[in-house]
């Protein structure tokens, strides 16, 4: 949801081992992992803390949703004084994502199967929304269904072609007022400082028609 790109887990194990290095002296640290399989899922299949909740096997299961999301992740040891000062690729285990955060959140907003409501924009917002840009209020012309602030929206041209979707800085009743305006003119319209666009160009996936 931040598009974060590093999670770190600071634990009294220093990183992903072959087995459990407080009853096996021949457990090995596993330095960098590229993809979480079955092996991976299985080393961490025995809980290595008493105190934590769930061990390293919750752990895994945090880095495996953050490297699908772009996020790298690195478990390393928290007993020690300034414990991210410490942080190296050799006394720690390192999860890589292999997309940006970026990338893998339009990936999610392109796959959203039920968006909560439909913006009609003119032509000229359409050649903005493929140059890369932002969509502004005044390029809009019609607003369906009814949505929160940070809803997923679909985007269509006046011949309700889809031609993009994205997160809605507005919720239905404010993006109602504003549409067709300068975006200058939404504190006085709306009575607060709001953003000056409807959907952030960060926030929105070109579909080609």
């Amino acid at each position: 949801m931040i598009d974060a790109d590093l999670l770190i887990m600071l634990s009294e194990v220093d990183g992903l081992y072959t087995m459990s290095p407080k009853k096996y002296k021949q457990a090995k640290k596993i330095l960098d992992i590229n993809k979480i399989d079955s092996t991976i899922e299985k080393m961490a299949d025995s809980k290595l803390s008493k105190f934590g909740s769930g061990g390293m096997k919750t752990k895994i299961w945090a880095a495996k949703i953050c490297m699908n999301s772009g996020c790298t992740t690195v478990i390393a040891d928290g007993h020690k004084n300034y414990p991210l000062s410490k942080i190296n690729n050799i006394n720690s285990s390192w999860f890589h994502a292999s997309n940006s955060p970026s990338s893998s959140r339009k990936k999610w907003l392109l796959n959203h199967l039920h968006p909560s409501g439909t913006i009609i924009i003119d032509n000229g917002a359409v050649k903005a929304v493929f140059e890369n840009k932002s969509l502004l209020p005044a390029g809009v012309v019609e607003i369906k269904g009814k949505f929160n602030r940070g809803d997923v929206i679909s985007i269509t041209n006046h011949k309700n072609e889809k031609i993009g979707i994205g997160v809605i800085a507005y919720d239905s009743y404010a993006a109602r007022k504003i549409i067709g305006k300068n975006s200058k003119d939404i504190k006085l319209i709306l009575g607060y400082e709001g953003r000056d666009e409807l959907i952030h160009k960060d926030d929105l996936v070109k579909i080609s028609v």
